[in-house]
C-alpha cells in the first residue's frame, strides 16, 4: 500500500476535530494530526510536512486566514495546499462543493465523513 497522506487538522472544537481525524484515517488513505492553536501551526507544519492543512476560520488568538497568510509566507510550508472548514455560512450557501475564502477553497460545517473524504482527495490530489 502506498504512504499515507499527511493531514494537518487545526481546530479549537476537540471534538470535531476527532470526528474528522477518525473520518479519515479510517480510510486507510490519511494520517491526522490535530493541532487545537492557531499560533502553533507554523512549528507544527514544519515538523510533520503535511500533504494538506485544514484549517478553522474562526480560532482564539489567531484564526484561519491569519493562520494561512503565515504559512504562505513561510518557504518550508508555502506549497502545502490549505483548506478551511468553517460553520460561518452553511452549506445551503456554499453547495456540496464548497467555495472559497481569501483565495483558500472551504467547505461548510457540519460534513458528512464521504463529503469531508472527498474534500481533501481533491486538496491533496
Amino acid at each position: 500500500m502506498a504512504d499515507k497522506k499527511k493531514i494537518l487538522l487545526v481546530d479549537d472544537v476537540v471534538t470535531f476535530a476527532k470526528l474528522i481525524q477518525v473520518s479519515l484515517e479510517q480510510t486507510g488513505e490519511f494520517e491526522v494530526r490535530i493541532e487545537k492553536r492557531g499560533a502553533f501551526v507554523v512549528p507544527v507544519a514544519q515538523e510533520y510536512r503535511p500533504h494538506a492543512i485544514l484549517l478553522d476560520v474562526m480560532m482564539p488568538h489567531m484564526d484561519g486566514p491569519a493562520v494561512a497568510r503565515t504559512l504562505q509566507e513561510d518557504e518550508k510550508t508555502a506549497r502545502v495546499p490549505v483548506a478551511f472548514l468553517t460553520s460561518m455560512v452553511s452549506r445551503d450557501e456554499t453547495g456540496p462543493e464548497g467555495r472559497v475564502i481569501r483565495g483558500f477553497p472551504f467547505m461548510a460545517k457540519p460534513v458528512t465523513p464521504q463529503e469531508i473524504r472527498n474534500f481533501v482527495k481533491k486538496l491533496v490530489g
